[in-house]
């Protein structure tokens, strides 16, 4: 275990935020956790994706636990257990170099493998809930490593039970997969759809497909700062529907639990904001979902920015939008 006083954040967090700590922890065995006398307010720490860090913390715990291991398999499926601090991408490249299903629509999603399930991480018409069967997390009263099944995970859209009842309460070691040998893949996404056309889908392209369709149109950390989507994509009553479509012809929705989903993105552009700047924070030119840091952006600024684009959604189409990112 490796640990250093008032580490400046900056290059762990992908918003590029310069942000420090009092104590900064790094793991590479879960075992070292139960060595720590954690404060009432830390910060675990992955690949620092999906994140506002917006005022000085007391305490950081990186988790930087690696390893892949086959529990079972069989002609059908294979289980693997996943250490959090996998990168999410390569345990997708993992996956699909294995011939293993159920991971390629997911990505190039930034993060470890640890915060998939408490994000409940999806795209392109999948999410990890389908694939998780249980979580391993380590209990910070008991200082125990205790398993969560998945139905005792409550996974709904960007949502779990991790964000809720057990916040702050425990720290997620490793992540439980099940995964299929031979499945039909979900091409039914737009833009992945248009991909096939005259090509015939497999495992591979599939993953080639979603990469190319990100890269497209989101920017690479390292070039300009961000943290992925910012906000989730708004769901709607089927009343608030109808009106919307009275005024706007073109809305685009999807079926979705508890009513209608609308594209967050296609809500922010109508209203005008993609390329808006504030200070040194803006709306990606080239997707209004994504939140960018052009050089020097403060957690204030990007705070300021989402402030200004919640109320101009509000105002233009009377929908409260949310935030996708962690404010810390």
């Amino acid at each position: 275990m490796q640990k250093e006083t008032n580490k400046n954040l900056i290059h762990l967090n992908t918003f590029g935020i310069e942000a420090f700590c009092d104590e900064y922890y790094e793991i590479e065995n879960s075992l070292e956790l139960a060595e720590i006398d954690l404060s009432d307010d830390f910060l675990i720490l992955g690949s620092g994706s999906n994140m506002v860090i917006s005022k000085r913390l007391p305490q950081v715990i990186h988790i930087k636990t690696k390893g892949i291991e086959i529990l079972e398999e069989n002609d059908k499926t294979v289980k693997l257990k996943v250490q959090a601090g996998e990168i999410w991408d390569d345990f997708v490249s993992f996956c699909v170099d294995n011939n293993y299903y159920g991971t390629e629509n997911l990505s190039l999603i930034p993060g470890t493998v640890g915060a998939s399930p408490i994000q409940n991480i999806g795209a392109y018409g999948a999410e990890v809930k389908d694939i998780i069967q249980s979580v391993e997390y380590f209990d910070i009263e008991t200082k125990s490593f205790k398993n969560i099944d998945k139905k005792d995970c409550f996974f709904e859209y960007r949502d779990s039970i991790f964000k809720h009842k057990l916040k702050g309460k425990i720290i997620v070691t490793s992540v439980l997969y099940i995964l299929e040998k031979n499945a039909e893949l979900n091409i039914s996404y737009g833009g992945i759809k248009n991909y096939f056309v005259e090509q015939k889908p497999t495992l591979k392209a599939v993953r080639k497909a979603v990469i190319e369709t990100r890269n497209s149109k989101l920017p690479k950390p390292e070039e300009l700062g961000n943290s992925g989507s910012f906000f989730q994509n708004a769901i709607v009553k089927e009343m608030k529907l109808r009106d919307l479509v009275v005024k706007h012809e073109n809305v685009p929705y999807f079926k979705a639990p508890g009513g209608f989903k609308i594209p967050t993105a296609w809500l922010i552009e109508t209203a005008g904001l993609k390329g808006f700047r504030h200070k040194n924070a803006g709306v990606y030119e080239n997707h209004a979902l994504i939140l960018v840091n052009y050089g020097g952006a403060t957690a204030n600024d990007i705070l300021e920015l989402a402030d200004i684009i919640e109320n101009k959604v509000f105002d233009v189409f009377g929908i409260k939008i949310s935030k996708e990112v962690n404010i810390v």
